[in-house]
């Protein structure tokens, strides 16, 4: 077990540091109410199930280059839809109240993050953890914070329990788990937590920690997911939605594209859609057909 510093203001660095990365967190509250709203969502029932990229081919090059060529699912009323989310997301920043206070959630890549904690009735942040959160949420002895950073040749994720300590008027870290890969998205369902990584979607729930499928997601920089009613699992990231459907005990992995990008083609800058099936061969068929 290992505790955080606790509440006082020790270092007046390392307090200009968490100021600064909470300045940072509401800067991007202030941009993400001046963007503009994106466009409108579709449903992904005229999408093609196509093979999956290569993993080291020039097409998955090609979407990790291509601007304006991300997917992100959502659930719109039970039923699940998709819309282009346009260039690659500002720095994330997300929030949870807890009767303590407010804790922020801070993940900016390479330039580093933290768990901050906003004790309440004040107004300066408390670093609870200094390394990249993707998302903190509530849990039933406190509140797990999943982050990691992939850069480089390094890549690492994990799952942070963290409870307060009424008696110390601190939080305190727990013992982590260790997702092998950064955490790219993250979603609650009635089941646990539901986590994608580069190299696999992962399920939590009540300390138990379980891969339920290996994937290979690499240069395509998963950013969503959606459990639908049916128990299938919507990854959307560039170029294409993954779907994951239950079969038995093990999952069926599909990739769905739009009907006018089938296929990227070219290199770099000249990376292109087609809409035909491209090189990789095989029928594709509308994803409501499957």
């Amino acid at each position: 077990m290992r505790t955080v510093m606790p509440p006082k203001r020790v270092l007046v660095a390392r307090a200009a540091s968490v100021l600064a990365l909470a300045l940072l967190a509401c800067t991007a509250n202030m941009a993400s109410k001046q963007a503009p709203k994106p466009r409108a969502a579709q449903s992904l029932d005229l999408w093609v199930v196509t093979l999956p990229m290569e993993r080291n081919g020039a097409e998955r090059y090609c979407a990790n280059r291509l601007t304006g060529g991300e997917w992100t699912v959502s659930d719109d009323h039970g039923v699940v839809v998709v819309q282009p989310v346009g260039e690659p997301d500002p720095p994330r920043f997300t929030k949870l109240s807890t009767a303590q206070g407010t804790l922020i959630a801070v993940d900016r890549g390479e330039w580093g993050g933290a768990l901050l904690w906003t004790p309440e009735g004040q107004s300066d942040p408390v670093e609870v953890l200094s390394e990249n959160v993707l998302s903190v949420v509530p849990d039933r002895e406190g509140v797990l914070a999943i982050g990691g950073l992939a850069h480089g040749t390094g890549d690492r994720g994990f799952i942070q329990p963290v409870q307060y300590d009424q008696a110390a008027s601190q939080w305190v870290l727990r013992d982590r788990l260790d997702l092998g890969s950064a955490p790219r998205a993250v979603v609650p369902t009635e089941q646990g937590l539901v986590i994608v990584t580069d190299k696999a979607v992962w399920r939590y729930r009540q300390h138990d920690l379980r891969a339920l499928k290996s994937v290979n997601f690499d240069f395509l920089y998963p950013s969503s997911v959606v459990v639908a009613d049916d128990g299938s699992i919507y990854v959307g990231m560039r170029s294409a939605v993954v779907r994951l459907r239950p079969a038995g005990n093990t999952w069926r992995e599909e990739w769905l594209r739009p009907p006018s990008c089938k296929h990227l083609a070219g290199e770099g800058p000249q990376c292109r859609c087609e809409d035909g099936i491209g090189a990789t061969g095989g029928e594709s068929r509308p994803a409501s057909t499957l």
